[in-house]
């Protein structure tokens, strides 16, 4: 090959002897449990326009995202999206 290019060719990686160990059990265990939440940490108020044949209404739904409050939708409706507004939140 001419120029100041050369050729890359690859490179074996060893295998590590043995299985990758840790003592902090106890840190390891509460971060899976902060990655594995089921309820997110932020809710907000969804609030959407609910058609149906016979008329409309407005329609707020608590969740913590649009795909989450469409699911919560009632059903037989067509929901418009109209605004996301935040909920406060209140420590005891």
């Amino acid at each position: 090959m001419t120029g100041a290019y050369q050729k890359a060719t690859p490179r074996t990686v060893r295998a590590v002897p043995r299985r990758l160990t840790t003592n902090d059990r106890i840190s390891i265990e509460a971060a899976m449990k902060e990655h594995t939440q089921t309820h997110p940490k932020y809710q907000y108020r969804f609030r959407f326009l609910a058609l149906c044949a016979t008329g409309s209404a407005i329609i707020h739904i608590t969740a913590p995202d649009e795909h989450a409050a469409r699911e919560m939708s009632p059903t037989g409706f067509v929901m418009v999206f109209t605004a996301r507004l935040p909920v406060e939140v209140r420590h005891a």
